[in-house]
């Protein structure tokens, strides 16, 4: 999946028949949230980047559109067995509802905006930086764990 230039790939989602679009410039994989001015559902945003990881992308930049639960759930990876690779996803655009929700040690995500309240819901070891307003409510349940690494 990594690149050197810059290639568009335009594939039909088997649910939905809704388009995607991911562009690929130097090992930064960018994934749009609004395809051909339809949005693209949260649940098919989040196969795409658990597809682009699986794939092998390490650095990725999602351009939302409101799409729910983005940066979560992203499990770590090793190639060698040993400490596991960082996934770096940096978010542009409206941000929907718990982003980096359920979020594993070895995700960094980066909001160049504002975000919702439950942003880190059940955060289990992302680090999120908003650069953009939150309320009180940020990081509510997210569990704490200072280890060190």
């Amino acid at each position: 999946m990594r690149a050197n230039k810059l290639v568009n790939s335009q594939q039909s989602s088997a649910s939905g028949g809704v388009n995607s679009q991911k562009t690929y410039k130097k090992d930064i994989v960018t994934i749009y949230g609004n395809v051909n001015g339809k949005r693209v559902p949260s649940r098919i945003l989040e196969e795409q980047i658990q597809q682009a990881v699986r794939d092998g992308a390490r650095e990725l930049h999602i351009i939302a559109d409101g799409q729910h639960g983005i940066g979560g759930r992203i499990w770590p990876r090793s190639a060698s067995g040993g400490k596991g690779e960082t996934i770096k996803i940096t978010v542009e655009g409206p941000v929907g509802q718990r982003l980096g929700s359920m979020g594993m040690f070895g995700t960094e995500i980066i909001v160049k905006g504002s975000a919702s309240d439950d942003i880190g819901w059940l955060n289990c070891g992302a680090k999120i930086t908003v650069l953009g307003d939150v309320t009180n409510g940020a990081f509510n349940a997210a569990a704490y764990n200072n280890r060190k690494g």
